[in-house]
């Protein structure tokens, strides 16, 4: 039995997942039918063959523009929405930066007043011990 074009279509179909539907066949600079027979057209065992992908026609193209118009948008937004995460995750580094400070500045405050308790309290018992402890926000 002698084969067609199309046949021909599947096999590379197979081996290189473009559909036979966009094959473009081929031989010696010209194009081939699909039902052109193999062996008409001059196609022999180890032939050259060329194989072209072609392109959809721009009715078929308009539902895959507008997907793809709706991908970007979605795309976008989600750009912008993690732009706006970031911007407040910077204003809470911010926060938390101030807050360090002002744990520090405390954890000073109390060790001073502590010191100075204990200073007092040495005058008047001799033994004293102090505890203090840091409080770090990570």
């Amino acid at each position: 039995m002698h084969k067609q074009n199309s046949d021909l279509k599947k096999v590379i179909a197979k081996a290189t997942g473009l559909e036979p539907e966009v094959q473009n066949l081929l031989f010696r600079g010209k194009g081939k039918d699909d039902n052109e027979r193999l062996h008409m057209a001059g196609v022999k065992d180890n032939a050259k063959v060329i194989v072209m992908e072609n392109s959809p026609r721009k009715d078929e193209d308009l539902p895959k523009v507008e997907e793809v118009k709706e991908n970007i948008e979605e795309i976008s937004r989600g750009v912008e929405a993690v732009k706006l995460v970031r911007e407040e995750n910077d204003q809470f580094a911010e926060q938390v930066s101030h807050l360090k400070q002002v744990v520090d500045h405390l954890n000073n405050y109390t060790c001073l007043l502590q010191t100075n308790y204990c200073s007092s309290n040495l005058r008047k018992s001799k033994t004293y011990s102090i505890k203090s402890m840091k409080y770090n926000i990570k």
